[in-house]
């Protein structure tokens, strides 16, 4: 059913889905009246309409069961930020001999001493292994599009010079992301293989400043928090250190990623309408009920153990579920709850000058 992620059934009232279509969790395209908010006696509404909170259209036809439709969805993870185009995650095709594989880098298994895998891994597990990296390169990949679309973004709505320049450092740091992706599956099969061509089609600012936001929010606040959290995780485990210091880098990187969304949030919360403030709300809500609890690989690593995931940098099950908890409880959540006393208080302050 699935050729990437696990099959997942969600079941929504009609309430429910008129939200998700108005409204999609990921900020998405909006199709306010593509769904009236009545289920229909003859069927639910367009499965291409429904998404769920990781930016994963439904995979099927809606099933009618009682006062909601039921659609299945192939979960991914929100970790990071994912280039969603009318509401897809779009990523590059994988090719042979990339560019993003073979250029030289300074984790590139080539720098890396023959010695440099302590735990040693079976044949297949490292092909595992080395297909999960590869498929997070082109994520990483295309997160150096979403990146630049946010920058378009922060245009778009006026915001301040010194977000703008966050932005495009941050779609620097992704092109590194990718490359060491590439490189620590390269050390593990000696392979070549990574992005090819991404098709940037319809890759455009988003269409409102609520949108922005509520995209910002799932992709950056909780998504690249959540990533911040795992790769440090990872980082901690893994066997060598040279894929100790490449995780430690990303997790770094991803943690500067998550502040500059908190930051926009901000902005944009202070700045925008109540329909914005709607919109960061709504979107709060919907990606924190949907925060992944398995490593997005799980189903390209089954089969493969504990110790060899954990020494190539992939956190197993249980640590991955844990580290994404934590990450709600004791980063996103209490963030999320300051802001809105912070941002409340700003507008506050700023309609009683302008009454006075």
């Amino acid at each position: 059913m699935c050729q990437f992620g696990k099959p997942a059934q969600e079941c929504f009232t009609a309430k429910a889905l008129k939200a998700n279509i108005d409204s999609p969790p990921q900020g998405g395209d909006a199709n306010p009246d593509a769904y009236s908010g009545v289920l229909l006696p003859d069927g639910c509404p367009d499965p291409n309409l429904v998404k769920d909170g990781c930016c994963n259209p439904a995979s099927g036809p809606g099933i009618l069961q009682g006062d909601t439709c039921c659609y299945w969805f192939c979960t991914g993870a929100c970790c990071g930020r994912p280039l969603v185009v009318d509401g897809y995650a779009r990523v590059a095709p994988q090719v042979a001999n990339s560019p993003w594989s073979t250029a030289p880098h300074r984790f590139c298994a080539s720098t890396v001493p023959e010695q440099r895998q302590a735990v040693r891994l079976a044949a297949s597990d490292r092909a595992q292994l080395a297909a999960a990296w590869r498929a997070d390169a082109a994520d990483e990949h295309a997160s150096i599009a979403s990146f630049l679309r946010f920058g378009l973004d922060l245009l778009a709505f006026g915001a301040p010079p010194e977000l703008v320049a966050a932005a495009a450092a941050a779609a620097t740091d992704e092109v590194r992301h990718a490359q060491l992706c590439c490189s620590v599956a390269a050390a593990l099969d000696g392979g070549t293989q990574g992005p090819g061509k991404l098709d940037c089609a319809g890759v455009q600012a988003h269409a409102s400043l609520a949108q922005a936001a509520a995209a910002a929010v799932v992709e950056g606040c909780i998504g690249e928090t959540l990533a911040a959290v795992t790769l440090g995780a990872a980082a901690r485990g893994a066997a060598d250190l040279w894929l100790q210091q490449a995780l430690q880098t990303m997790a770094d990187d991803e943690a500067r990623h998550a502040e500059l969304a908190w930051r926009f949030v901000r902005w944009a919360y202070t700045e925008g309408t109540p329909e914005v403030q709607s919109a960061i709300a709504q979107a709060f809500d919907a990606g924190l009920d949907r925060v992944p609890v398995a490593d997005p690989r799980a189903e390209l690593l089954q089969g493969v153990g504990r110790m060899a995931c954990s020494a190539a940098g992939r956190l197993p099950a249980s640590e991955y579920a844990a580290a994404c908890g934590g990450a709600v409880v004791q980063v996103i959540r209490p963030c999320a709850l300051v802001l809105a006393s912070i941002t409340q208080a700003s507008v506050a302050l700023q309609s009683s000058a302008v009454a006075a």
